[in-house]
């Protein structure tokens, strides 16, 4: 029984660091030659969004994905003029983006991935919490426009999390719009309220 125990518990181990190793390996990016990009992507949640764009934000691939789970997809850059581009996974809570660079001498991955937090924002009632992870302590700017564009309240922080919640409970039915800026980047969530 006690040798039993022991197999057990060796392979509760080895499956954990089996787990642990295909957790590093859930998002791959990786070249297949001078002008093929292979993206092998697991753990995806029902509404990640694939996006391939060049330098200017224009979209030249996407993908929503309807079901979780795993993806897998050539991206053949042949006919791609040369340049700057991003392949960006985006997620609920995170963008994760690769910057690849394409030249005469073929196609790179410049750097590792980069992984951009996005606001959570949850309603209840007529309550609005807006939470966001800020690790760098950028500075956070956040206004509350009605329908017509005129800012009724604006928040600054630079905090490591910033939260907030805002109470609409006395404010006229209309719509409103919840703005986060976070550098050169903006989030916003569309608030109605009957």
């Amino acid at each position: 029984m006690k040798k039993l125990k022991n197999i057990a518990v060796i392979v509760f181990f080895l499956s954990t660091f089996s787990y642990a190793g295909d957790m590093e390996k859930e998002e791959e990016v990786r070249l297949n030659g001078e002008q093929t990009l292979l993206v092998d992507l697991s753990n995806l949640n029902q509404g990640t969004v694939i996006l391939f764009e060049d330098q200017y934000g224009v979209t030249l691939y996407k993908d929503d994905l309807v079901r979780g789970g795993k993806y897998n997809k050539r991206l053949d850059l042949e006919m791609v003029p040369q340049g700057i581009y991003f392949l960006k996974v985006d997620k609920r809570l995170a963008t994760k983006t690769w910057k690849i660079q394409k030249s005469s001498e073929g196609v790179k991955i410049l750097g590792s991935s980069s992984t951009i937090g996005k606001p959570h924002f949850r309603t209840h009632e007529e309550v609005l919490n807006v939470y966001i992870s800020n690790p760098d302590k950028q500075p956070l700017n956040m206004t509350v426009e009605d329908g017509s564009g005129v800012i009724l309240a604006t928040v600054k922080a630079s905090g490591k999390d910033f939260q907030k919640s805002l109470d609409f409970s006395r404010v006229p039915s209309g719509e409103y719009f919840v703005k986060l800026y976070r550098g050169e980047e903006e989030f916003t969530k569309k608030v109605v309220i009957n």
